[in-house]
């Protein structure tokens, strides 16, 4: 006797995946009795010829799954099921029943069958699965930076996204026990997979289906970009199961859909030193993978982010600066360093730019990098003789003031630091910043502004030593050192009293 069930298999959402036919062979095994002898040996011979029949053989088992086609035969035709494997094989126990003269031993036998013809189904599948994760990525976060002035930093949030899919499947045959194309277990998974459970496309921001999540996550509908994807993919061979996971971000793309920046702000003052208050302005620009190809883009976005903000002048930089400082600081326009650290297998750019407050550079208007201006007085004093005399003993010599003081003296010292020569190193005396329109002007407006002059200076009575001046091109660093001797009479602390 033969009995076939249908099974359906479905998923979680009550969707039909899959079908299989349960199969049953009861029968029954007869010898005739001869006297009084028992048929156990030739029952038992039956038994394992049987077991011969539907065996699995482990060869073809391990690569096709060892199934068998079962064929019934009824009236002039039959009905065939293909891959069909066996379950259980059974006979009863005990000695053999002894019916009218014979000695029998009933059986069944269990097969499993799938069926991919009956309802259409292109895969073997027993089991799928798909499933969405969305968060937000507080680890992900960009600051929107308005470097014309404003002093608002709106900081973008991100979104983490994780959708899988997975199957599990059986072998498929074309007969007996020839799969067909790409018939294995696991690759029925994978054909079901990519086949029945799409991924999201590369750059894809529209979430569909189960993804869709606006009612718990307030997701804009709008200037929302995907970036970063990855997938991984999982194979079980002897589980016959495939599974992809892949992960992206989602963001707002309202400046730059490539790359997202964190800046970090410290103020320090020091008001028992100098009272300058330093401002370090540092941040980490993380360039975004626009695709899945063999070539990682996240590093060049994140150079074309950087690139976008720095310049010669720093002034992105220092507005930047000027937005994140406290009130009441002006801060100089010349960095006090730069540092730029790149790392291409991280897709990074790291920055650090220090900025502080002190006065603004007397050649500023000469595109200098530093200056110092430095002057020295020497006052005039008492101007006396000292005449060694016998037996003054520890007193010394006798001193004598002479009825006059010393001259006056100023020493004015000029340090200036501008960009390196890069043409003109062969030629430093083209290159001398005395020798050029702008950088001659503002020196000797610096030297002008030194002379002694005004009450109290003598007229005609100014003279200035040799100046002495230093240039290195390599260097772009300028030093100038000038004294004058004058007749000064009108500094009341130094002035020598007669009485």
């Amino acid at each position: 006797m033969v009995s076939v069930n249908k099974e359906y298999g479905q998923t979680g959402d009550g969707g039909i995946i899959s079908s299989t036919f349960n199969i049953t062979l009861n029968g029954v095994i007869i010898k005739p009795l001869e006297g009084t002898a028992s048929k156990l040996d030739e029952i038992l011979n039956a038994q394992k010829s049987i077991r011969n029949t539907f065996s699995q053989i482990s060869a073809t088992d391990s690569a096709t799954g060892g199934g068998k086609t079962l064929t019934i035969s009824h009236g002039g035709s039959s009905t065939q099921f293909v891959g069909c494997h066996v379950q259980s094989i059974d006979f009863d126990g005990g000695s053999p029943r002894e019916m009218s003269l014979n000695q029998a031993c009933f059986y069944t036998i269990v097969l499993k069958c799938a069926d991919t013809t009956d309802d259409g189904f292109g895969y073997n599948i027993t089991d799928a699965s798909e499933s969405w994760d969305i968060e937000y990525a507080e680890d992900i976060k960009d600051v929107i930076t308005n470097v014309a002035g404003s002093n608002s930093f709106p900081v973008r949030t991100a979104y983490r996204v994780s959708h899988s899919v997975s199957a599990t499947g059986k072998p498929k045959y074309a007969s007996a026990s020839t799969l067909v194309s790409n018939g294995l277990a696991w690759q029925q998974a994978r054909e079901y997979v990519l086949a029945k459970l799409p991924l999201q496309g590369i750059n894809n921001a529209t979430l569909t289906g189960g993804a869709v999540t606006t009612s718990v996550l307030t997701i804009p509908n709008t200037n929302i970009i995907s970036r970063n994807h990855v997938r991984s993919q999982s194979v079980d061979e002897k589980g016959g199961t495939f599974a992809v996971t892949e992960t992206f971000i989602l963001y707002d793309d309202n400046q730059s859909a490539e790359a997202i920046e964190e800046i970090d702000v410290s103020i320090e003052t020091n008001p028992s030193e100098n009272g300058i208050t330093t401002l370090n302005l540092s941040g980490t620009i993380t360039g975004l993978r626009t695709g899945l190809t063999t070539t990682d883009d996240s590093y060049a976005n994140a150079l074309s982010r950087f690139g976008s903000i720095d310049s010669a002048d720093n002034s992105n930089w220092l507005a930047r600066a000027g937005n994140l400082a406290v009130a009441g600081i002006s801060l100089n326009t010349i960095a006090l360093s730069k540092n730029i650290t790149k790392n291409p297998a991280a897709g990074t750019v790291s920055y650090n730019i220090p900025f502080d407050d002190r006065p603004t550079l007397c050649f500023a208007s000469t595109g200098a990098l530093s200056d110092r201006i430095e002057i020295t007085e020497t006052h005039p004093g008492y101007l006396f003789g000292a005449t060694p005399t016998i037996g003054r003993s520890i007193t010394g010599p006798v001193l004598q003031w002479l009825g006059c003081g010393t001259e006056s003296k100023r020493t004015l010292t000029i340090e200036v630091v501008w960009p390196a020569e890069t043409s003109n190193i062969l030629n430093p005396v083209g290159s001398h910043p005395n020798s050029t329109g702008a950088r001659k002007s503002a020196i000797a407006s610096v030297i002008s502004g030194a002379k002694p002059t005004g009450g109290g200076v003598s007229t005609n009575k100014v003279f200035y030593s040799s100046p002495r001046e230093s240039w290195d091109p390599k260097t772009g660093r300028y030093t100038l050192e000038i004294e004058w001797t004058y007749e000064y009479s009108d500094l009341d602390i130094f002035t020598p009293q007669l009485t």
